[in-house]
């Protein structure tokens, strides 16, 4: 009893206040003992009560989970994004994790989600996303997007939401550890055999591969124009991506930096890019 109640009291806290509750000491380590010593291991299926992916039912296992359940996963992110998903528009969520995303998009108004991740353990999360809410088109695709079909090392790290690519330049010093062989497709492959519908809007999230997403869906940018939301993994691989959107006609803007002077050296966020809209002279 004392536990099913535990599981359902984020229900008492106001969203607007659960991000904010980790960074007041005596909150943050009230929550972490009540997870570590009661609910550390407990998994339950819930429906997130706030934010962008309120509505969804997610199978949840503590501590791994714990800010999908309280709806704070990627907060911010998750905010601007929700924001952009075109009403009745068909959503890829390219480095899927563990589904949250796919949640956010399919709550808000997408009519279509296909996640991509080659990560078996998040696949299997994603496939249990799928079958806890059966009322959304959501589908799962078990392969990492490159620029090239084919097979390819995949580096699995310590935590479930870092996985890469092997040739990726993210964290390199991990590089040859836990590798699993994937498939690897790019989207205009995928697209013209028709084994998923053209998109209106693609997130990016690929630990330090997303250059490689992008050279693989030219033709993809060119004939549909998508939304894009990626996460860059440092300034170089910012200005490669932003290159290849710039050249394909589109305009980027930052999202938590103001400018591109501001970044430091090791950052990671994310970037929007949004076809230019012509004018006449």
């Amino acid at each position: 009893m004392i536990r099913r109640f535990l599981q359902r009291s984020v229900d008492l806290v106001p969203w607007s206040l659960r991000h904010h509750i980790r960074n007041i000491p005596i909150l943050k380590g009230m929550q972490q003992a009540i997870v570590n010593r009661v609910l550390k291991g407990s998994k339950f299926e819930y429906t997130i009560s706030a934010g962008p992916a309120k509505g969804l039912r997610y199978p949840i296992t503590l501590p791994d989970d714990k800010m999908i359940w309280t709806g704070t996963w990627e907060r911010d992110f998750s905010i601007e994004l929700a924001k952009l998903i075109p009403d009745g528009g068909i959503c890829y969520d390219i480095g899927s994790h563990r589904g949250f995303i796919a949640g956010v998009m399919t709550m808000n108004q997408a009519s279509e989600v296909h996640c991509f991740e080659p990560n078996p353990k998040n696949g299997q999360q994603i496939q249990e996303v799928i079958r806890l809410n059966p009322a959304q088109r959501i589908q799962l695709h078990t392969c990492a997007v490159s620029d090239c079909d084919g097979e390819a090392a995949f580096v699995l790290m310590s935590e479930s939401s870092m996985g890469k690519l092997e040739g990726s330049s993210f964290q390199e010093s991990v590089s040859g550890t836990n590798q699993i062989t994937v498939k690897t497709r790019s989207l205009d492959s995928m697209i013209a055999a028709g084994d998923v519908p053209p998109p209106q809007l693609i997130k990016i999230d690929v630990e330090g591969a997303e250059e490689g997403v992008l050279k693989g869906a030219t033709k993809t940018l060119q004939d549909h124009r998508p939304l894009i939301c990626l996460e860059f993994h440092s300034p170089e691989l910012l200005d490669s991506c932003c290159d290849i959107l710039h050249q394909q006609g589109y305009e980027t803007e930052l999202v938590e930096y103001s400018d591109r002077s501001e970044l430091p050296p090791n950052a990671v966020g994310h970037v929007i890019g949004k076809r230019k809209i012509q004018t006449r002279n």
